[in-house]
């Protein structure tokens, strides 16, 4: 089955209704290689942009130019003397422009180089809104072509591993248990402002615990707790489909010495998820986590 990336686009763009896109996110957390799909054809998305952007720049630059005469120098038969400085202010400003596309351009391709359309089974049928499932895999760690190493980071080439979708919830489930019962004694009188209000709630929505979480790690004028920080990253990694692996990381990382003992093996999933293998050795190593902890399929990694 192939997949209709506009289905992908529409979603991105916020033109599905809830029943659809509901439908879709909860597709993409169940299956792995599709949120896979996903997520490449996001970073594509955001590699456009950024190019498009440079793009403008560049071309407002070179209007500017044209606007000081500065091309008219060379339809003359005598050769100017010198430029004027301000000239060669903007001839400069050009070139580290261009130049700065460039090298973004070359790093989003690289970590793009993956965005090749998925294999999936070959039947019949696209998804649409009315029916976006893919037919779902008998292995849960996603194994496909080896990528070129991304420049100036430590990601190798590694073949992808991604967590099993049954492991990701199972740990989802005990970290939600756990949380709840961590923070529902300082949760009296909390109002719906707050991100407890709405994780431990008879009916928890932590999709809204997770957006006010957000909103407060943004806010330069509030100060975010080491144990708010890992409960941002572990539903970044275990519940939320659409939140990036490198977010998950940035988070718990921003957690270390928190008083959560699933912290360590977040952390480290995390890592593994974000293809950060060199950084899930380090950490597993150093943390001292025992093997028979580690994610299913991790071990070719980390030993």
């Amino acid at each position: 089955m192939k997949v209709d990336f506009d289905i992908f686009d529409d979603y991105l763009d916020g033109k599905l209704s809830p029943e659809h896109a509901a439908a879709l996110e909860e597709q993409l957390a169940a299956d792995a290689e599709l949120n896979k799909a996903f997520e490449l054809h996001k970073r594509m998305r955001e590699a456009l942009v950024k190019r498009a952007k440079a793009r403008a720049i560049a071309d407002q630059a070179r209007e500017r130019l044209r606007a000081e005469g500065f091309f008219d120098q060379f339809q003359k038969k005598k050769r100017q003397p010198v430029l004027s400085n301000k000239l060669a202010g903007l001839l400069l400003a050009l070139l580290l422009i261009i130049v700065a596309g460039l090298i973004g351009y070359v790093r989003t391709c690289n970590q793009s180089s993956e965005h090749k359309q998925p294999r999936f089974p070959e039947e019949p049928g696209t998804i649409s809104p009315g029916n976006p499932a893919l037919p779902r895999q008998d292995s849960d760690t996603v194994v496909i072509k080896k990528r070129r190493p991304i420049a100036g980071g430590s990601r190798t080439e590694e073949p992808l591993w991604s967590l099993e979708p049954v492991a990701k919830k199972n740990m989802f489930t005990e970290f939600a248990q756990a949380e709840s019962s961590t923070w529902s004694k300082g949760s009296r009188g909390v109002d719906s402002t707050h991100w407890r209000y709405w994780f431990v709630r008879d009916k928890p929505d932590y999709d809204q615990a997770f957006r006010l979480l957000q909103q407060q790690a943004a806010d330069t004028l509030r100060e975010t707790q080491r144990s708010e920080y890992y409960v941002l990253g572990a539903l970044c990694l275990l519940h939320k489909p659409n939140c990036p692996s490198g977010d998950a990381v940035q988070y718990l990382e921003k957690a270390k010495g928190v008083d959560r003992l699933n912290h360590k093996i977040y952390l480290l999933t995390a890592y593994l998820q974000n293809q950060q293998f060199i950084e899930a050795k380090a950490w597993a190593q150093n943390s001292k986590i025992p093997a028979d902890q580690w994610p299913s399929g991790a071990a070719q990694w980390l030993k």
